[in-house]
């Protein structure tokens, strides 16, 4: 399918500045949230968790968002008549985005991740059970997919290693993660010797691997586990080659408590690596129904990497996307059963208190931020 002629839709999303209500200014940090069409930048006052609204702009399926290493470079997921889409924004001084390229894509992207290089993005598709690695130009994505690998369906996120040894995606579907080795000279997928690791198998054990972060220091990975009941995995990350090893699971919210109108979706770990915060979604927007949508709290044990729960904080329903700010000062919460974003004070506990809250577009999909 070709892309049609009308110059409006292109005019739109390549002038990007569309809404701007200050000057540029020091930055102290900057909020990205892709909601409702598009995606909106605000700056974070660190005292009082204050949102000031800085720019819209408008991306049809504006969805996951991921920064460059040296954060100069925004990617995003968008669409147009039903066709997926990756747009590459440039990150201003002043932390505002203008589009420098854009460029389709074969299938819709779950989350995206790039490579410690700067020099390839990846995805997962989770309808297609595929996951794409795609190159990049100068840092821009222009339309060059330098592969794409036949996996499972629910395939939910594709995470670069650290060292750039392998992407692992994890998949829900079939409870397990692939563990893709990479060329260290080309980067290409080595896709005649993918493995998969099982997840937990007992009756009651949490399952279904869904995302997943590599601990900054540590040789662990932590996944959160979808359903049955919810819960979140620690794995040994074996730095030379690669490969995990699962070590235990802990549920984070019991059988009896309505498991299956509850879940687990995104996790992060706190810039000094010893707290790890998993989002745990009620999945009814019924508004009559009580919201038990929650960020849990884990202290991070710095020699065997198991998790122990210090509090669960109830937050915006149905948090599909969360984040730390960059300084680890706040943590962020979106909530797509209310149309709302959480700012919470993160304290020396590690807990978390409540500060602001404000209204997004439709169903917010992403938020991260930057620290200028």
């Amino acid at each position: 399918m070709k892309f049609s002629s009308r110059p409006a839709f292109w005019l739109l999303i390549a002038g990007s500045l569309l809404i701007t209500t200050h000057l540029p200014a020091q930055a102290q940090e900057w909020v990205y949230l892709s909601s409702g069409g598009n995606i909106s930048v605000y700056e974070l006052a660190p005292e009082t968790g204050a949102l000031d609204f800085k720019q819209s702009v408008t991306l049809p399926g504006a969805g996951p968002l991921v920064f460059s290493p040296g954060k100069e470079l925004l990617y995003a997921k968008g669409s147009r008549e039903n066709i997926p889409l990756i747009i590459t924004y440039r990150v201003g001084l002043d932390g505002t985005l203008t589009a420098a390229g854009m460029a389709k894509v074969n299938h819709s992207p779950g989350a995206l991740s790039i490579d410690p290089t700067g020099n390839r993005l990846a995805s997962n598709h989770y309808k297609a059970g595929k996951a794409s690695i795609w190159t990049l130009t100068d840092g821009i994505y222009r339309g060059e997919k330098a592969q794409e690998i036949d996996l499972a369906e629910k395939a939910h996120c594709a995470v670069f290693g650290p060292h750039n040894l392998n992407l692992l995606v994890a998949a829900t579907g079939p409870n397990m993660i692939f563990q893709i080795p990479l060329d260290k000279k080309t980067g290409a997928a080595k896709t005649n010797l993918i493995t998969t690791v099982d997840g937990p198998q007992g009756e009651d054990d949490p399952k279904h691997p869904r995302h997943l972060v590599f601990h900054p220091r540590l040789p662990y990975v932590f996944t959160t586990l979808e359903s049955g009941p919810p819960g979140v995995a620690i794995w040994d990350w074996n730095i030379r080659t690669g490969q995990l090893n699962f070590i235990d699971a802990i549920v984070s919210q019991a059988k009896e408590s309505n498991a299956n109108k509850i879940s687990t979706s995104t996790l992060h770990i706190g810039p000094d690596g010893k707290m790890l915060y998993v989002a745990l979604r009620h999945g009814e927007k019924d508004a009559s129904i009580p919201n038990e949508s929650a960020i849990i709290g884990y202290d991070i044990d710095p020699v065997t990497g198991k998790l122990t729960e210090f509090g669960r904080f109830l937050c915006e329903k149905i948090p599909r996307s969360f984040c730390l700010s960059a300084t680890g000062s706040h943590v962020l919460v979106a909530g797509q059963g209310d149309d709302k974003l959480g700012v919470y004070k993160r304290l020396k506990t590690g807990h978390l208190e409540k500060q602001n809250q404000i209204e997004t577009g439709a169903r917010p999909n992403w938020v991260m931020t930057l620290k200028n």
